[in-house]
């Protein structure tokens, strides 16, 4: 079974990722200024509510916001948001079934793995109280109990692999452009070099012709100078 974790990245980026205004995902989740703002600093403390809010408020199937691999993957907004949607919810019954007819399966053996009291646990997880998420989680890992039979999402699932996939094939294309803007920028340098070398040129040459006119019309007036004195003398 694989072992789920939350994509606290996800979550932390959904205004950039959904290309929506943090004021509208609030609406449509319902969710309060003060609670959306305690979850963007805190997103491992969101709850299970809270999580179907946003996941049935903007239309995200509730798998997509877990993770199965090392690294939390975020993708982009067609990601996401599916049109065909339908409501995800908890089904508590599911979980109290699978600890009713499982010998291995106890309320003080998930206790013990997330570090409460059985009546605490049993309140939080059967939705009595607040569930986060993170406790859901723990809780049925050491139950062995798959979280998606009790957090129902009746959405199709995305193909397996398919951010790791579309990560992977990423990787390539990034090193080909990153390749590709050094040899756009070798190239920039070395136009600009030349053009330095040729501005220089080009202004060492007008310096010397401007020089050559200035000695030229230096001695062109002296040459008048020396012909106005003759002619005086002359006279």
């Amino acid at each position: 079974m694989n072992t789920y974790r939350l994509n606290t990245k996800l979550i932390t980026n959904m205004s950039s990722v959904l290309l929506m205004p943090v004021t509208r995902i609030r609406k449509d989740a319902d969710i309060a200024t003060t609670t959306w703002y305690h979850i963007m600093h805190y997103p491992e403390t969101i709850t299970i509510q809270q999580l179907l809010n946003i996941a049935n408020g903007l239309h995200i199937p509730a798998r997509r916001f877990f993770s199965t691999g090392k690294v939390d993957f975020v993708g982009t907004r067609e990601d996401y948001i599916i049109s065909h949607y339908i409501d995800c919810h908890y089904d508590a019954s599911v979980l109290q079934d699978h600890i009713d007819n499982r010998r291995d399966a106890t309320w003080q053996r998930a206790a013990e793995a997330v570090g409460m009291t059985y009546g605490n646990l049993r309140n939080s997880l059967l939705a009595i109280r607040r569930t986060p998420v993170i406790r859901f989680l723990g809780a049925c890992h050491a139950l062995n109990i798959d979280p998606f039979t009790i957090l129902i999402d009746p959405n199709p699932e995305p193909k397996r692999g398919r951010h790791e996939s579309r990560q992977s094939a990423s990787k390539p294309d990034i090193r080909h452009e990153i390749a590709a803007m050094r040899q756009d920028i070798n190239m920039l340098t070395d136009t600009v070099a030349d053009l330095t070398r040729k501005y220089e040129e080009l202004l060492q040459a007008h310096n010397n012709l401007q020089h050559r006119t200035n000695v030229s019309t230096e001695t062109i007036n002296r040459g008048h100078i020396d012909i106005a004195a003759a002619d005086t003398r002359n006279q």
